[in-house]
């Protein structure tokens, strides 16, 4: 720090004590001009202003100290130097998403959210989609149960050409409406046709054609797949599809097929332990895959609620093929 400033520091302090607001604002604005980044001067104009009650000025200092405040430890000074002098007025789209942040990171969620959102438009008019985008995420992240938030995301991101981004927007607004069907058939298939050859997407949304009784329409989308998977969930989802769609016979006879079939009878009978409509599933396709041929046989006289006991039987006889 060279001399000068320093006699203008000392210079502005003595004005500050001579209540001599005009001389002292002159003096600690000759520093900042020598020295961009003195943060003393940025506080001590910002308070200034204050008492001269203009509070536009000051707003305008306090948001050079705000944006220097960036070391984990000084969070706590920005986030309330902002919440006491900026909040209550127009600041940048950069300075109004850092807020959002540092309230983000005091789990303050609501407001985080309302400060995002201000954020995330004011970037969008400013034409600064990927800005945007990045606002909409957190708050999506924020809120992880709307389904809005996420179809949000989602729209944003595709009309921007981010189709990975879409694609995860629509996926879990679908998985979100789980009492709706038809509804998050819609997501799904929109996640597909943006990413035709994601997994993930092909799976949900063959899941949800299942649900919606197009068995066909699941079996196409999984069966360009197939040959490669080992996942029990999609192998359970390939089974359901083939059995439901008649191609019970041509797995039988395809080594691809019935291994497939036989991997998601092992998931099936892995999720039957409390008994129930999986139990049930799974001694029924056991029966069909002629995995035992006795199956009839073997449960007459059994009740339902029996059932679970011949489960541990059936896996040994799968492993043994």
């Amino acid at each position: 720090m060279s001399v000068d400033i320093l006699k203008q520091l000392d210079r502005a302090k003595r004005y500050v004590e001579k209540s001599q607001l005009e001389d002292a604002i002159e003096a600690y604005q000759s520093v900042l001009s020598a020295a961009p980044n003195h943060l003393e001067s940025m506080q001590a104009l910002g308070d200034l202003y204050t008492r001269q009650d203009q509070s536009e000025r000051a707003a305008f200092y306090y948001g050079m100290l705000f944006d220097r405040f960036t070391g984990p430890r000084e969070e706590p000074k920005a986030l309330a130097l902002y919440t006491r002098f900026l909040k209550s007025h127009q600041q940048p789209p950069e300075r109004v998403a850092r807020y959002a942040l540092l309230l983000q990171k005091q789990n303050r969620a609501e407001e985080s959210i309302e400060q995002f959102t201000a954020a995330a438009l004011a970037f969008e008019l400013s034409g600064k989609g990927d800005d945007a985008l990045t606002c909409f995420v957190r708050i999506a992240q924020l809120d992880p149960d709307n389904r809005d938030r996420h179809i949000a995301v989602a729209e944003l991101a595709e009309r921007m050409g981010n189709m990975a981004a879409a694609a995860r927007g629509y996926l879990r607004a679908g998985q979100l409406m789980t009492g709706d069907d038809p509804e998050s058939l819609k997501m799904f298939a929109r996640a597909h046709k943006l990413l035709p050859n994601d997994r993930s997407a092909a799976l949900l949304y063959a899941q949800s054609l299942l649900r919606n009784g197009d068995a066909a329409g699941a079996l196409a989308l999984l069966t360009p797949l197939a040959a490669t998977e080992t996942d029990a969930t999609f192998l359970e989802t390939y089974s359901e599809s083939l059995m439901r769609s008649g191609r019970l016979d041509d797995a039988r006879h395809a080594g691809n097929d019935v291994r497939v079939l036989e991997s998601a009878l092992e998931a099936l009978l892995a999720k039957a332990a409390d008994g129930g409509a999986c139990q049930n599933h799974s001694l029924l396709l056991a029966g069909q895959l002629g995995i035992f041929p006795d199956l009839p046989n073997l449960l007459l006289g059994v009740p339902n609620g029996s059932r679970g006991g011949l489960h541990g039987r059936m896996i040994a006889s799968i492993r043994c093929r």
